[in-house]
């Protein structure tokens, strides 16, 4: 769905839960909320140095493809909710920030 000129620009969420994820799509039209899911997937947890930590490398995977399925689209701001405190920084440009 392309935004017409004058109309809001949609909000892309993105909610990383303990084992699973999904991208939604938000509309907000004269005070009414509109939601659309783009991509679910799943967080599968990997060990490394003992623990269980996120695979971060396949989120950030994830999030590149929910990406592409709003490319078409001029978003207003994109939100992220973690499970958890954890955090990561993406660089305008592309990547991970340390």
């Amino acid at each position: 769905m392309l935004v017409k000129s004058g109309q809001p620009r949609p909000y892309l969420a993105f909610d990383f839960g303990a084992e699973s994820g999904r991208a939604v799509l938000a509309h907000l039209q004269s005070g009414i909320l509109t939601t659309e899911e783009v991509r679910r997937f799943r967080n599968e947890p990997v060990e490394y140095g003992g623990s269980l930590h996120w695979d971060a490398p396949r989120l950030w995977f994830e999030v590149r493809k929910a990406l592409a399925c709003v490319e078409h689209m001029e978003l207003a701001a994109i939100g992220v909710d973690a499970w958890g405190v954890d955090l990561r920084v993406a660089r305008r440009t592309g990547g991970v920030a340390s």
